[in-house]
């Protein structure tokens, strides 16, 4: 005859889950129970181990100085169990480990017995194993020079970290003309059909560019004693600012402040002006070492080299003669021919106003911006002239170090140009967002982008145009995960920052091999006594 089971009563808990502690039924059937919170961690609900009186005991008193239902120690797994001599051996990895090193060994040409190896071959010292790739984390790291040395009493006043900056975010419209100069020339169209079979040699024109910094502007002069505006800064400058998270070399900007106005300017010849390649790759050009014969693709010579092939690209391409020049509002504010001879590169500048009040500021801020345009087209649909910015890619040579991984492009440019554009946007991430940021200030939803090539991988002078693509800069942006509006919200922290100084001179510092800005007060003559030691050396 079975016996049917029955459950106890057993009484409420007043302070804690489950019955008392004491609870009558559970001391007559022998059964341990200990009361626990609904916030802790139990680790078993029965333990089939057996464990003895004597064991508990210990296990107790071992947690006697825990929290309130920590000391359950039937319930609770222990952590401090001794598990340093359990082992997992899989003799197939460790065969195949051996038969692999025998197999390198024997390439290289060392003994083909692995026994004693390491003491007699001489190839592979003894404790020092050979390494056939480095891992990422024991990658050495590259140390960079800082683009302006720190002296002793520049005044530390903000250090900023890139990852402050990524959440940043500001939406700001547009920006309207306030003033335009210069003469820009159409772009020929006859370079849309060139191809890697259809090349064009590049040319060295010589031109009258200019591009100086934003308080020797004379437009910016005179807006300045207007009144309209309280910052001024070229697209460049900005650019780089709105950028700084992707950057990775070092720079720097100077920031002057006068009765309460701000002017971004840059160091003449700095890094600003250059134009950086590959600086986003895994592993970027680096330094020739004493001695070695690879100079051209250092990353100084990779830089003016992409500088020197932009200006020239960007003069070859477009029609040049009076009766197909456009004609701003105003003439060139730099150029005076008196002083300069060479005819004037196509190259418009439109100053433009851009308001980046907040959302909770309800008077308007606005700055002006100094904007280029490199040439217009007649748009297709509509008849109506639009400007346009040209931009040049380089390659150097595929196989140097700091390639990237670069396809060839005289195999790959006309079959699969997608693949060579996704490489460039990994590799130079930064120096397209900067491009494509300055298209969008400057008012231009489209832009020409050429692929100029040496001729010969071992010689930086001589170029050939192998194509030349159409992109919207809103599309780059975008594929590149780059947000204008973050860009806005750094540049707005950024003048938040200088707002709070007395009037001076400062610098905005990017470390050298860190993702860190840092704003240095420095003397008023700081950077001012290189230049006039240079202007004295020329005159003399």
């Amino acid at each position: 005859m079975s016996k049917s089971f029955k459950v106890p009563k057993f009484g409420e808990g007043a302070t804690s889950w489950g019955p008392q502690a004491l609870d009558p039924v559970l001391a007559g059937m022998d059964i341990p129970y200990a009361p626990f919170s609904k916030t802790d961690k139990i680790g078993k609900v029965a333990d089939f181990l057996g464990e003895g009186p004597r064991e508990r005991d210990r296990r107790s008193k071992k947690s006697e100085h825990q929290g309130y239902g920590a000391s359950v120690s039937l319930f609770t797994i222990d952590q401090t169990e001794d598990d340093s001599n359990f082992n997992v051996v899989d003799s197939r990895r460790r065969a195949a480990a051996k038969g692999k090193a025998k197999l390198v060994r024997s390439r290289l040409g060392g003994p083909t017995n692995t026994r004693g190896a390491g003491r007699d071959s001489g190839r592979f010292p003894r404790g020092k194993p050979r390494r056939f790739g480095w891992k990422d984390y024991e990658r050495p790291q590259r140390l960079r020079d800082a683009s302006v040395t720190v002296q002793e009493d520049w005044k530390l006043i903000e250090e900023i970290d890139f990852s402050r900056l990524s959440v940043l975010t500001l939406d700001v419209g547009r920006g309207t003309d306030v003033e335009t100069c210069g003469v820009v020339y159409p772009y020929d169209r006859s370079y849309d059909r060139v191809n890697v079979k259809l090349d064009k040699k590049l040319k060295a024109l010589d031109r009258a560019l200019y591009n100086p910094t934003t308080s020797d502007d004379p437009i910016v002069q005179k807006m300045a004693q207007s009144g309209d505006f309280s910052v001024f800064v070229a697209d460049s400058i900005l650019s780089m600012i709105m950028c700084a998270p992707k950057s990775v070399y070092p720079w720097d900007i100077i920031i002057v402040k006068e009765n309460g106005k701000l002017f971004f300017d840059k160091r003449e010849g700095g890094p600003i002006d250059l134009v950086s390649v590959n600086e986003n790759a895994v592993e970027p050009p680096i330094e020739a070492e004493a001695g070695s014969k690879d100079i051209i693709n250092t990353p100084a010579a990779l830089a003016l080299e992409a500088l020197f092939i932009n200006q020239n690209f960007a003069n070859q391409v477009v029609l040049e003669g009076e009766e197909n020049a456009h004609h701003m509002a105003n003439p060139n504010p730099f150029h005076d021919p008196e002083d300069n001879s060479l005819p004037l590169a196509s190259r418009g500048y439109r100053y433009r106003s851009f308001n980046i009040a907040s959302s909770i500021e309800t008077d308007p801020f606005p700055i002006l911006v100094r904007t280029e345009v490199d040439a217009d087209i007649t748009n297709s649909t509509t008849g109506e002239p639009q400007f346009l910015s040209i931009k040049a890619l380089n390659e150097f040579d595929t196989k140097a170090p700091g390639a990237g991984g670069a396809l060839d492009w005289r195999q790959k440019l006309d079959s699969i140009p997608g693949a060579i554009m996704a490489t460039e946007m990994k590799n130079n991430a930064l120096k397209l967002s900067r491009w494509s940021i300055q298209a969008l200030l400057a008012g231009i939803d489209t832009f020409k982008l050429g692929f100029v090539s040496r001729t010969n991988p071992k010689d930086n002078t001589d170029h050939t145009i192998l194509g030349v693509k159409t992109y919207k800069p809103a599309d780059f942006l975008s594929q590149m995960n780059t947000s204008v509006s973050n860009g806005w919200g750094i540049f707005r922290s950024i003048i938040d920052m200088c707002n709070k100084l007395p009037d001076g001179k400062y610098v905005l510092l990017k470390d050298p091999n860190q993702p860190i800005l840092r704003i240095y007060e420095i003397p008023a003559n700081a950077f001012e006594t290189e230049y006039s030691d240079d202007e004295d050396s020329n005159a003399e």
